[in-house]
């Protein structure tokens, strides 16, 4: 009988330190290619986004639903080519920390990160952080950046940020 107690308790105890897995490393699995994975998380609708005025007047400017990832970091690394106010460029940060929200609640743990250099990386990756899978979606780099990657680049960290805080 302890044999038996010892036995179950210690697989309980090995299936409840496995991470946790994350759904969207099963969508992800399915897709062929780097550029067609990271533009799946790239482009991840997101529903049920609360709005405001605000908001609601921005995606009428934009002509975009700003409910995706790549839909608020494109406008938001475009803000000066598309005379964004400080206002709304405030407003496209709120909202990624809403996609990022969502994403958490789905259990979609995600990081972005950048690499420079002579051989950027570009594709997806996972790691264990806090016991959770993380995609870790890797969008390459340059060895120099303009303003529009380093524009792109703070949004991306405003998402990164708010995922960080809610996997603690």
């Amino acid at each position: 009988m302890k044999k038996v107690f010892y036995s179950l308790l210690l697989i309980f105890l090995s299936l409840s330190l496995k991470a946790q897995e994350n759904p969207l490393l099963k969508q992800i699995s399915e897709l062929e290619g780097s550029d067609k994975q990271v533009n799946h998380v790239l482009n991840l609708i997101v529903t049920e986004l609360q709005e405001d005025k605000i908001i609601v007047e921005l995606k009428e400017k934009l002509n975009s639903d700003l409910n995706s990832v790549i839909s608020c970091v494109t406008p938001y690394k475009l803000s000066e080519s598309l005379k964004l106010t400080d206002e709304e460029k405030k407003e496209l940060k709120k909202r990624i920390v809403k996609i990022a929200d969502k994403f958490s609640e789905l259990k979609y743990y995600t990081l972005f990160e950048f690499s420079g250099g002579y051989a950027p990386i570009f594709g997806v990756n996972t790691k264990t952080i806090k016991n959770k899978e993380i995609v870790v979606v890797m969008l390459g780099g340059d060895c120099s950046k303009n303003k529009t990657e380093l524009k792109a680049e703070e949004i991306y960290t405003v998402f990164n940020n708010r995922m960080k805080e809610l996997m603690n």
